[in-house]
């Protein structure tokens, strides 16, 4: 019954590294009795195992072309007020494709402290969506019997330079009747970079309107074999006037041309009308 007993201890504290540390036992002998004892220590071990430690990396979006949002995460578990840090990036730039794209973290441990830690990852991803793309198509006009005019339109939204052209066209040919027609882009991609828009296109519309009537009004002799030819047509319109000396077989050349003024008159004269008895005219459409 001698009021022998011990405590145990170790230098161990909350901050020391994953390790292996002593732990001593200290005898309390309020009766002194130990010498009566021969005193046998079997050590004891302190195990300090490393502590989990999670990187949480947060996803995020954007449209392509634009620059990469700040990314953000967090670290679960940092133990001690250990001086670790975390910064995240990714490799995607502005120029690439649409898709998604790792989010990858970077550890500052100025105190050499990771070595205490079970480091897991749980990454994030970018996901980079499409961008907008409007194909915006000009109406335009033109007279019945006429060709086409040069069809024009914008591109609004092209991004990093993308070499995305447009051409416009429409199915009305110059016998189309008078009425609307649509006119369609097409767009040329020699890079392979459409797929990173979502492409909108407003439609333009070629307007054939009908052609007026045009006609020979007065055809006047004005001396040395001259003649003086007028009529009506489209106002501000070249037509073409054509003669021969016989409709039997008519076989007509073109003379001149003659252009209509803002109320649709036009004139020409004929010098190379002597030496005819009979001649006769025709106005044709450009």
């Amino acid at each position: 019954g001698d009021a022998i007993t011990a405590s145990f201890e170790s230098a161990a504290t909350t901050n020391s590294a994953v390790g292996a540390y002593a732990i001593t036992a200290t005898l309390a002998d309020p009766g002194t009795k130990l010498g009566n004892y021969t005193v046998t220590t079997n050590g004891g071990i302190l195990t300090v195992s490393a502590a989990a430690l999670a990187v949480n990396i947060d996803s995020t979006n954007r449209v392509y072309g634009a620059v990469n949002p700040i990314f953000t995460g967090a670290l679960v578990g940092v133990q001690n007020g250990d001086a670790i840090t975390a910064s995240f990036d990714s490799t995607a730039t502005t120029n690439s494709a649409v898709g998604a794209y790792a989010i990858t973290a970077t550890l500052a441990d100025p105190g050499t402290k990771l070595g205490n830690y079970t480091v897991t990852t749980n990454d994030g991803t970018l996901t980079v969506s499409a961008a907008s793309l409007a194909v915006n198509i000009d109406s335009t006009n033109r007279v019945f019997g006429t060709t086409n005019p040069v069809f024009t339109g914008t591109l609004v939204g092209v991004l990093n330079g993308d070499n995305l052209t447009a051409t416009y066209s429409s199915a009305a040919t110059t016998n189309s009747p008078a009425g609307t027609y649509s006119i369609v882009p097409a767009l040329s991609d020699p890079e392979a970079r459409l797929g990173n828009y979502i492409v909108t296109t407003n439609q333009g519309t070629l307007t054939i309107t009908s052609a007026a009537v045009v006609r020979i009004a007065r055809i006047e002799p004005l001396g040395n074999g001259h003649m003086r030819i007028t009529g009506t047509g489209e106002a501000n319109t070249v037509y073409k006037i054509l003669a021969t000396t016989t409709l039997t077989l008519p076989d007509w050349q073109e003379i001149g041309t003659a252009t209509a003024g803002p109320d649709g008159v036009w004139e020409y004269t004929d010098t190379g009308a002597p030496g005819f008895t009979v001649r006769f005219y025709l106005v044709k459409w450009p």
